[in-house]
């Protein structure tokens, strides 16, 4: 799915592979010409290391091949068998360079790209990414440190609602994050977040129970922008669906995001238009790393 990946076919023409041989011949010889033969790995500057790694083989190969005729003795004749046998390794050789020719001109494409400078995505606003998230599209964010927002504790966050929510519906969790490859802690600290301040004083659990909420507990989901995911409806109303549903999104969020922490996910996570982390971040990573919801609930 990368947009860096390589996705346009190889030109292995028969002109295209001479090209490659007479290149690869031209970095053989300057690098014989500037360090002598045979050329030695731990003599080289740092400017040449891609460059051998990409004829290295040739290169012990011609040092095999030269030690081995110094160490006949000159004048001797071949016979006929001789002949033919060095006719099928001659053969045989010319066969391997050509693959190694490929392999070297896909390498060094492989580097070019990887050398390019990536394209972040920060500058798209909410909408735009939900959207990409939600339609599998690649997106690249950088998110960044907020020395403005400590991630301080609400006064109306309440520990024990939170860690409620987490135990009732820790089987479901363990489900779907084992099926999806998620750290199952990461969605607990979201839930016993999302529960332990935003639960309104009971005024969210009654909005979900007569269907008028825009977001959905037990992962607080907002069902107008998410439940239609990846090709799939989930009914964000269903538990099981909301978390299967919020294991996924929590997923994508993840490999959209460059060197991605717990704290970066969850503010995408709770508000998608971010481009440092939230206070929402901060107090979700503070439950994740401290493992909140297994305090004893009073």
């Amino acid at each position: 799915m990368s947009k860096y990946d390589i996705n346009e076919p190889l030109n292995v023409w028969e002109d295209g592979l001479n090209n490659s041989r007479k290149r690869k011949q031209e970095w053989i010889d300057s690098l014989i010409e500037k360090y002598g033969f045979p050329v030695r790995e731990e003599n080289l500057l740092k400017e040449d290391f891609a460059l051998h790694d990409m004829v290295k083989d040739d290169l012990a190969k011609m040092e095999k091949d030269y030690y081995a005729y110094q160490s006949q003795p000159h004048g001797s004749s071949l016979d006929d068998g001789d002949m033919e046998k060095n006719a099928d390794k001659l053969k045989e050789q010319k066969d391997i360079i050509s693959k190694t020719d490929a392999d070297a001109e896909l390498l060094e494409r492989i580097r070019e790209k990887s050398n390019k400078p990536k394209k972040y995505d920060n500058n798209l606003n909410a909408k735009q990414r939900e959207e990409m998230l939600r339609n599998n599209q690649e997106l690249l964010l950088d998110i960044d440190d907020n020395p403005k927002e400590n991630g301080e504790w609400k006064w109306w966050c309440n520990h024990n609602i939170g860690a409620e929510a987490v135990r009732k519906y820790n089987n479901l969790i363990e489900k779907y994050t084992q099926r999806y490859n998620v750290d199952s802690n990461l969605v607990k600290a979201i839930m016993y977040t999302e529960n332990a301040c935003g639960h309104y004083y009971g005024g969210n659990a009654i909005a979900d129970y007569i269907g008028i909420s825009k977001s959905q507990m037990p992962m607080n989901i907002r069902s107008n922008i998410w439940s239609n995911f990846q090709g799939k409806h989930y009914d964000t109303r269903n538990p099981a669906q909301n978390i299967e549903l919020a294991t996924l999104l929590i997923k994508q969020i993840s490999n959209s995001i460059v060197n991605p922490t717990a704290e970066k996910i969850i503010t995408i996570w709770n508000s998608a238009g971010k481009n440092k982390i939230s206070s929402f971040g901060y107090r979700g990573g503070m439950a994740y790393r401290n493992k909140l919801w297994l305090r004893e609930i009073k």
